[in-house]
């Protein structure tokens, strides 16, 4: 009888309890497991259906465009170009996620699409980032200056997922990605809940630093945030995605975030260790200050040619990473074109006189109108922002004709004008 085996000497001297070391390694198989053996009780932390809440995370969708550059815009959120003009967003490269450059002006980074991905794992592109213009974030103290890889996840499926209302009932999520980079060292992760949806009335957040052992090599990245199940609960008033306020301000979000690079005075205030890091839970922006990143993360930014590629992202609700979902392109095009759609005619959005691929407007109200709907191939999250948009028309009106359905133009002077492309947003 194998050594890790109760003996029956000790099954009949009224031990019958059987723990998990009596049992040899690949003792027990699913033939050996009755119908009925495993019930809903043992499979709490299993999500039924969809388990990856990022949107995006094997890097297959960028519908504005596999090369763009994202430069410092002084504001909270980079400079995006976007068909070759510049978009205040944030949002550019692949689809649902910001890329953050906030240097004071300087600092500059591109963004592609390639091929490049670990092997073995199925996946087909990455998100590669580089430096094009080198910029110390640390070179001011305790200023606002960094780079970040950002997707903001609604707080409807955050609840869904952790159960955070601030039971002790709430779950763990856990945070997996492949990442390879030209510098080695010690990069930030963290998990962030603004004021606006919680039941405080401060920022919580949650850190957890990683390493890159290897320069220029595919490592995978595991981490654990622990359950938010402190009273800074998510507050139902803002569980849906769409914002009922007036000015659609509201956050209604949880952020997740990659720091590449950060000013250490500003976002290390309490100088902590990795390993500091690693043991703290939730904490309060205002009570706690602010550690989003280690005392010794990575200067990125400051380092001409530095890159990272990123792929294969999953934020799922448990304390162990397993393997990364499967969506088909079909199922990543329906959702990534809920907050961001774009079409154009087949030579861009400068236009040109040929008959095919452009819409043309009807007459509307007389003859001198022209009106033209064009059904967005999803339903947006809400009503989108126009951001370009390319057309014969000289006095095109299209801000106060826009919904979540579809894109409308109005022109009072020319029943008969052409539409060679638009782009619209709703991301969050």
């Amino acid at each position: 009888m194998a050594s890790n085996s109760k003996n029956l000497a000790e099954m009949l001297n009224t031990d019958v309890t059987v723990t998990a070391t009596d049992i040899a390694d690949g003792a027990v198989t699913t033939a050996k497991l009755a119908d009925d053996a495993v019930t809903a009780a043992k499979t709490t932390q299993q999500v039924i259906g969809r388990k990856n809440l990022l949107d995006n995370g094997s890097m297959n969708i960028w519908q504005r465009g596999g090369v763009t550059t994202s430069r410092a815009s002084g504001g909270s959120n980079a400079l995006i170009t976007i068909n070759n003009g510049w978009s205040t967003d944030g949002y550019g490269g692949p689809d649902r996620w910001l890329t953050r450059v906030s240097s004071g002006g300087a600092g500059e980074i591109s963004i592609k699409r390639t091929p490049d991905v670990p092997d073995g794992t199925g996946l087909a592109y990455s998100c590669y980032m580089e430096v094009t213009t080198a910029y110390d974030v640390n070179s001011i103290a305790n200023q606002g200056r960094w780079c970040i890889l950002e997707q903001r996840i609604p707080t409807i499926d955050v609840l869904r997922a952790t159960q955070w209302s601030g039971s002790s009932s709430g779950k763990d999520l856990t945070f997996s990605f492949w990442i390879k980079s030209s510098l080695t060292g010690t990069y930030s992760t963290a998990l962030y809940l603004p004021d606006d949806v919680l039941t405080v009335s401060e920022n919580v957040y949650c850190t957890r630093p990683i390493t890159i052992n290897s320069a220029n090599t595919w490592e995978k990245k595991t981490v654990t945030f622990p359950a938010n199940t402190t009273s800074s609960s998510i507050t139902a008033e803002f569980l849906p995605d769409v914002v009922a306020d007036a000015d659609n301000s509201v956050p209604n979000y949880m952020l997740v975030w990659i720091w590449l690079d950060a000013n250490a005075g500003n976002y290390a205030e309490n100088s902590l260790s990795a390993a500091s890091l690693n043991a703290e839970n939730w904490r309060g922006q205002d009570t706690h200050g602010t550690d989003w990143i280690t005392s010794d993360q990575v200067n990125w930014l400051n380092n001409l040619g530095a890159n990272v590629y990123i792929t294969g992202l999953q934020l799922e609700t448990g304390s162990e990473a397993t393997e990364l979902e499967y969506k088909s392109i079909d199922d990543e095009y329906v959702t990534c074109q809920r907050y961001y759609n774009n079409w154009q005619h087949q030579t861009g959005l400068t236009g040109t006189s040929a008959s095919n691929n452009r819409w043309y407007s009807n007459g509307y109200n007389n003859v001198a109108d022209g009106f033209l709907q064009i059904p967005y191939p999803q339903i947006m999250r809400d009503i989108p922002t126009i951001l370009s948009e390319a057309t014969t028309s000289s006095n095109l009106q299209t801000s106060n004709y826009q919904n979540p359905r579809a894109f409308q133009a109005y022109d009072n002077a020319d029943a008969g004008f052409y539409l060679y492309a638009y782009s619209v947003s709703a991301d969050l």
